[in-house]
């Protein structure tokens, strides 16, 4: 397997049909969005999508999409994670995880603790250098939620809604992960 990570935007090969033959176990929610709306997501500059593809097989093997996006944090976790809490900030700068996901042919490999290193980096990389923003987000469904906080990530509420856990991660928290 020679894996590489690359930008949609910048594929050189047929990306409906890499996407058409990736599959996870959400496939409501995680292959109808990569096989109907992903494109057109991109196309608007909605999202920023990396692609992990094996190139001996043309495989899709796994994505991340990010954005920009707020977040508004309690008092005990701007306490708890050393997160200014001086000045009138309620809402903090974040980069939001919209869509992770391994196929299911690849999980539980270490490839998904791989491809979140590569999302930690670009995280670093564009908080020390781009745009300044506090925390890294993400949604997370029931399926994937302990593999989330086995990362690090710490779920933020409890609403006991399906597949509506909001997790949050410290830029300095990812420093460390990564040291």
């Amino acid at each position: 397997m020679n894996l590489i990570l690359a930008p949609l935007n910048n594929i050189n090969i047929d990306v409906p049909k890499l996407i058409s033959e990736f599959t996870t176990q959400e496939k409501e929610l995680i292959d109808g969005f990569l096989k109907s709306r992903l494109l057109d997501y991109e196309e608007n500059h909605l999202l920023n999508t990396k692609l992990l593809i094996d190139e001996e097989s043309n495989q899709l093997v796994g994505f991340f999409s990010l954005s920009t996006t707020t977040v508004t944090l309690t008092s005990n976790y701007k306490r708890n994670h050393n997160v200014l809490r001086s000045g009138t900030f309620n809402q903090y700068p974040a980069l939001n995880i919209n869509y992770f996901a391994i196929d299911g042919s690849f999980q539980k490999s270490g490839i998904g603790r791989a491809l979140m290193r590569e999302v930690f980096e670009i995280a670093i990389h564009v908080s020390d250098n781009l745009v300044g923003f506090n925390v890294l987000t993400l949604t997370s469904l029931d399926s994937a939620l302990g593999f989330y906080k086995k990362i690090g990530f710490e779920e933020i509420n409890s609403n006991n809604i399906k597949n509506d856990h909001q997790m949050l991660l410290t830029v300095d928290e990812i420093k460390e992960i990564l040291a």
